[in-house]
Formats: C-alpha cells, sequence, structure tokens
C-alpha cells in the first residue's frame, strides 16, 4: 500500500503538481522524498525543494539522473539510491521523467517487490501500478495556488484589497448589459480616472466629453452609487478603491464575483485569488488579475476595460504580455490564460493572442461571462 511507504522515489516532473500532490494527503504522505531529476531539469530544482521545505514533517533530497538515455545508466542510478534505503520501505512515484527513465524505474522496483504508483492531477488520483492487489486514492488534499506558484520560483507579493457596497459592483452589470452604448463613455471616463495619477482628482472634463448623452449618463451613476463626483469641472474619487474601480477595476471585480460563483457550484475549482502581483527572486513581477486552479492547472484572467492600441505600452502589449510572460515564466507553470476586453480587439491582437494560446472574450460575450468562462475552464 502507498500509505506504508516512509520514502518516495520521485522522477521530477515538468508538471510539478505531480510531485507535490502526494505529499499533501495523509493516505500517501512520505516521511522523506528523494527527486530524481536529468541535467536539463535543474532549473526546476530550487522551486520545487522549496514547495517541499514548507510541508511539515517531509525531508527531501536529490539524485542527478546521470543518462536519461542510457537504460543501463538509469538502471544504476534508481539502484544507488535504493541501496541507502535497504531498511526502509520505499515506493516509486513513476509521474514524470521521460519514458525510458519511467520504463526503467518501474522494472527495478517490480523485480525488488517494492510498490510503484502514478499520480494523475487531472482526477486527483494516486493511480496504483504495482503490485497488482495494491489499492489506488482519490487524493483529499489539493495543491495551493501559493504552493503551486513556489514549486516554479514565484509567490504572491501582495494583494489589492477592494471595499465595495453592493451598489457599487451592480454597477459593473449595469456596464457589461449596455456594452455598445457606454462603450465611447467609458473610453473617456478610464481616461479621467488615470488623469489623477497618484491623485484623486481627475483632469478637466472636456466640453467634447459632456456633449455626450452616454457619458453624462456616467457620471450621474458615478454620483448615484458613490464611486465619483464632478466638483469644479473635474472628476474627484472619495477614495483609491473608488478610482481604481473605475479605471477598468469595475471589471475585474465582476469576473472575481463570476468565478466566486462557479467555485460555489464546482469543486473542481480551488485556490482562487484575486488581484495580486506575483514575483521570484530574480526581480520579475506580473500582475494577476485572478487566478485559480481546476484539476490542478493554474487560470489566469488579465482583465481589460480599455482598448488594445499599438504603440501604447500601458493600453496595449502590457496586456497580453503580463499574460505571457507569467505563463512561460517557467517551464512548471502549467497555466491556461484568458483575456476579458470590453472594447472589441482588432483582428491583428486577436490573430496575435491565438498564436499566444490566450484565449480571448470580448464585448458582448462578457454579458454571458458564466458561461462563456464554463467553456473555457472545461477546455483541455
Amino acid at each position: 500500500m502507498v500509505a506504508e511507504r516512509s520514502i518516495h522515489l520521485c522522477l521530477v516532473s515538468e508538471d510539478l503538481t505531480l510531485n507535490l500532490t502526494p505529499l499533501l494527503n495523509e493516505a500517501t504522505r512520505p516521511e522523506h522524498i528523494v527527486l530524481l531529476y536529468a541535467s536539463e531539469q535543474l532549473n526546476l530544482l530550487e522551486g520545487l525543494m522549496q514547495a517541499v521545505a514548507s510541508l511539515e514533517n517531509i525531508d527531501a533530497s536529490v539524485q542527478l539522473l546521470t543518462d536519461v538515455c542510457d537504460a543501463d545508466a538509469v538502471r544504476k542510478d534508481v539502484l544507488h539510491v535504493l541501496s541507502a534505503y535497504k531498511e526502509k520501505a520505499v515506493a516509486l512515484n513513476a509521474s514524470g521523467g521521460n519514458r525510458l527513465t519511467g520504463l526503467v524505474a518501474t522494472q527495478v522496483f517490480q523485480s525488488l517487490n517494492k510498490p510503484v504508483f502514478y499520480v494523475d492531477a487531472s482526477t486527483d488520483q494516486v493511480i496504483a501500478v504495482y503490485p497488482p492487489d495494491a489499492q489506488s486514492h482519490q487524493l483529499t488534499q489539493r495543491i495551493a495556488v501559493p504552493q503551486y506558484l513556489m514549486a516554479a520560483g514565484y509567490e504572491i507579493q501582495d494583494r489589492r484589497e477592494v471595499g465595495l457596497t453592493s451598489s457599487q459592483r451592480a454597477f459593473a452589470q449595469e456596464l457589461l448589459s449596455n456594452v455598445r452604448h457606454y462603450s465611447g463613455a467609458l473610453a473617456a471616463l478610464n481616461w479621467l480616472a488615470a488623469s489623477a495619477g497618484s491623485g484623486l482628482q481627475s483632469k478637466y472634463i472636456e466640453s467634447w466629453h459632456m456633449s455626450s448623452p452616454a457619458f453624462i449618463g456616467l457620471l450621474d451613476r458615478l454620483r448615484d452609487v458613490g464611486l465619483a463626483h464632478v466638483t469644479r469641472n473635474c472628476l474627484v474619487f472619495p477614495g483609491e478603491a473608488q478610482k481604481f474601480f473605475v479605471n477598468g477595476g469595475w471589471l475585474q471585480d465582476y469576473a472575481r464575483q463570476v468565478v466566486a460563483e462557479l467555485q460555489g457550484r464546482s469543486p473542481d475549482i480551488h485556490g482562487v485569488e484575486h488581484s495580486v502581483l506575483v514575483g521570484n527572486e530574480g526581480g520579475q513581477q506580473v500582475e494577476v488579475d485572478a487566478m485559480f486552479l481546476v484539476n490542478n492547472r493554474l487560470h489566469l484572467i488579465e482583465c481589460r476595460a480599455k482598448k488594445l492600441k499599438k504603440g501604447n505600452a500601458k493600453n496595449g502589449a502590457e496586456a497580453i504580455h503580463r499574460l505571457d510572460e507569467l505563463m512561460t515564466l517557467r517551464e512548471g507553470l502549467q497555466a491556461k490564460s484568458l483575456l476579458l476586453s470590453y472594447r472589441p480587439l482588432r483582428e491583428v491582437d486577436l490573430r496575435r493572442m491565438q498564436l499566444m494560446g490566450i484565449k480571448v472574450l470580448q464585448e458582448k460575450q462578457l454579458h454571458n461571462l458564466r458561461f462563456y468562462l464554463e467553456e473555457w475552464i472545461a477546455e483541455r
């Protein structure tokens, strides 16, 4: 039985959840884990070792596989590790490595009548491979987002807390229900909110702004729900949270509400985080509007209420790069990415994001965000 093993010999996987999830559950939790890695996987070890070190009562060591393309070399490496644990019960986690290392390591364990198991992250199962009568386990404890990021060498460095009233949040739904009507007026509103900089008062409202009935209607609604008011021809915000909300944060908050609703209906969605700054020791930092795990796969959401414009870093490439950078920073970060855009994207931007593997939901699709989010989550 896997539950009785005190040592795990683990073939390092590019999908680090395969290495970590058995360590989180009492039924499969070892006292010690030996990580067998190929030379090209060296960059994965630091984060993985940190993640293991964060767990209580589990020690870890590493062993380099001298040649992952030579069956005899792999066999010798596995036997060498086992020789150090002759008096211990050892099980093989064969989820990682290449096909050859997995086959050879499994053969060695079978020849010594030692158990072998495989982790299926998509179903949260530890599948018993050997002996034939061994029982598989359903994993009950899932990996958390901080552990997932740590294994890839990252951590959540900051969170934005936004305290808003129910009427202010309902305003987001109103905007999404009237996408075409408010589109141009919202662009002007974003500009005014951004013009406040680090303060709470915008630049002067231009006369052409006031020629738009939709813009005037937005100002009235902002005043009614306490998000902003006009004083001396400037837009004034009661606080940073309200300014952030008006300057596109409303779409983030709406996405947060929808994800929370889906999480309540689906046990597969867990570890939800919103408005976080993720970084590593190398100084790389990425803002993420929303992230959560589904069957141990990270899902990232970027929200844009502004128009993507070529040559404008703040309104253009930044939105794409923030997602793609986090998705590809480390090989172990197996992530899906989604861009929510209130404004319609140009064909060139749509093609660009398709090439980068970023799903796009835009304009009227956002009104049915629950449906489209469920579709995206279900996609493999």
